[in-house]
């Protein structure tokens, strides 16, 4: 399980876009909490940031990991109705790092380019 953990590092990334010829800008940037977050700092393309949201059942059992566009809101009620899914709520940072194996570092923003 601890070698998931070390699982993909930015310049990894940086490597596999670069080997499969896939254009692509990166940014590195202060860590972002919220869109109001990143509104503040000074990232190109703004229009194309994303937020991600760690979601899971009311019982715990299933997680999801929700991709959409920054300025979208998102009715849990209705995207439970339609996975379908218990209750959904948002997870834990707890839960968040140890289900996606993740560590605590710096944030990274690899944007594909057009």
């Amino acid at each position: 399980m601890d070698v998931l953990r070390e699982f993909f590092t930015a310049q990894d990334i940086i490597d596999f876009l670069n080997e499969q010829n896939i254009p692509f800008e990166f940014y590195q940037h202060a860590p972002a909490y919220s869109i109001d977050d990143l509104e503040a700092l000074a990232i190109p393309h703004k229009e194309d940031i994303v937020k991600n949201l760690f979601l899971r059942d009311d019982k715990k059992r299933n997680y999801y990991l929700v991709t959409l566009p920054g300025h979208k809101k998102i009715d849990l009620k209705e995207l439970s109705e339609k996975i379908p899914s218990r209750r959904l709520s948002f997870a834990s940072e707890e839960l968040l790092y140890e289900k996606l194996l993740l560590k605590k570092r710096k944030c990274d923003t690899t944007r594909g380019a057009e």
